[in-house]
């Protein structure tokens, strides 16, 4: 019987993996118009936040400290956090009756953790929303360069995905809406674009069947 040889990414040359490497830093890298549709998204996703300042500020009104359109929501996840910095695991605060504590969400966790040291549960409601917004845009930009080749195909891509659910009314399909005090759901979106990637690149390094040397 012969060896086995096995083809695979340890036999790429080393002026190749040079080549691949400066090419992986530069994709990396933001260019000018990205950075322009990052700040867009950032303002289009803080607007809300902002008027709810300004009506604090100008017409003396209390705010709760959240940002959405729905307050209802907003308010489950203040009792969630508020829950989980008491128990870890979260009971259902919106009833009258008790409710047993059974509910774990990695997020809200990290949240109640915060408000247990003292942090209040709207900041640690509100300490995701910049997180979410870079994470969505990130996950974006990565799978349009995974996905497209030219360079104007990806820009015009990547502002379809960030703001085009947006034109025809404001709802689930766009990503800004999620900002608006769903940062938990707007993370578990990147999250599911980084996977597909992740499992793209996967595929890409399966190791070759090597043939029997004779």
């Amino acid at each position: 019987m012969g060896s086995e040889t096995v083809a695979g990414p340890a036999d790429v040359s080393t002026p190749t993996r040079r080549i691949l490497g400066a090419s992986a830093g530069r994709q990396r890298q933001l260019d000018w118009f990205e950075r322009l549709v990052l700040v867009a998204f950032t303002l289009v996703s803080a607007w809300v936040l902002f008027l709810d300042l300004w009506q604090v500020i100008v017409d003396g009104r209390v705010w709760t400290g959240t940002d959405g359109l729905f307050l209802s929501d907003q308010m489950q996840y203040l009792a969630w956090i508020r829950s989980a910095s008491q128990h870890v695991l979260v009971s259902d605060l919106f009833v009258l009756h008790p409710t047993p504590a059974d509910y774990l969400q990695p997020l809200i966790l990290v949240s109640g953790g915060l408000t247990a040291l003292g942090i209040a549960a709207w900041v640690s409601l509100l300490l995701w929303q910049p997180v979410a917004v870079i994470a969505m845009f990130l996950a974006a930009r990565a799978y349009m360069r995974r996905s497209l080749a030219g360079r104007g195909e990806r820009r015009a891509a990547l502002v379809i995905a960030l703001f085009g659910g947006s034109l025809p009314a404001i709802g689930d399909a766009w990503p800004g809406f999620w900002s608006w005090g769903y940062p938990y759901a707007l993370l578990a979106i990147a999250a599911m674009v980084g996977s597909l990637i992740s499992y793209h690149l996967g595929q890409l390094t399966v190791p070759v069947p090597g043939r029997m040397a004779g």
